[in-house]
C-alpha cells in the first residue's frame, strides 16, 4: 500500500526537525516549516487555495504571505493574496499585494484591474481610478 506524502513525512521527516540547526533565531525547523521546503511553489500554492476553498481563509492568507516572502516574484500568488486580503478587510495588505502584481506584469490589464477593486474597497477612489484606467490603456481601449 503506497505512503502518503503526508504519512512519510511524518515517519521520515519529522523526527529530524530537532537536531537541525537553527534559523539563525534560536530554534530548529518546525515540522510544518520542513514540509514547505520540500514543496514547490506550486504546491505552496494549491495548498493555500484548498485551505481558502475548506473555508478557513485567514489560514489560506498566512500560508500564502509565507509563499511571497520566500518566492517575491511570484505573481499569481500576490494577485491572489491581493484578492483574499480584500475579502478580509485587510486593505492595506491587499493594495500592496495587488500593486507587487501590477510591478511584476506591469502589461497585465487584469492586475490593475485586480489593483482597482482593492484600491477602491480600501477607499482610495483616486488611485483605484488611475489603475482602471492603465487597465484600459493596457487593453487598448
Amino acid at each position: 500500500m503506497p505512503v502518503s506524502r503526508r504519512e512519510a513525512y511524518s515517519s521520515h521527516i519529522a523526527p529530524l526537525a530537532r537536531p537541525l540547526a537553527s534559523r539563525g533565531i534560536g530554534r530548529p525547523y518546525t515540522a510544518g516549516e520542513l514540509e514547505t521546503i520540500s514543496m514547490t511553489r506550486e504546491e505552496r500554492y494549491a495548498a493555500a487555495e484548498k485551505l481558502k476553498d475548506d473555508g478557513d481563509l485567514a489560514a489560506a492568507v498566512a500560508a500564502m504571505e509565507a509563499l511571497v516572502a520566500d518566492e517575491p516574484g511570484f505573481t499569481l500568488a500576490h494577485s491572489a493574496l491581493g484578492a483574499w486580503c480584500t475579502r478580509l478587510e485587510r486593505h492595506a495588505d491587499a493594495v500592496r499585494h495587488a500593486r507587487k502584481a501590477c510591478e511584476l506584469e506591469p502589461q497585465d490589464p487584469f492586475s490593475y484591474t485586480a489593483l482597482s477593486v482593492a484600491c477602491m474597497r480600501a477607499g482610495m477612489i483616486p488611485e483605484a481610478e488611475e489603475a482602471l484606467a492603465r487597465a484600459k490603456t493596457i487593453q487598448g481601449g
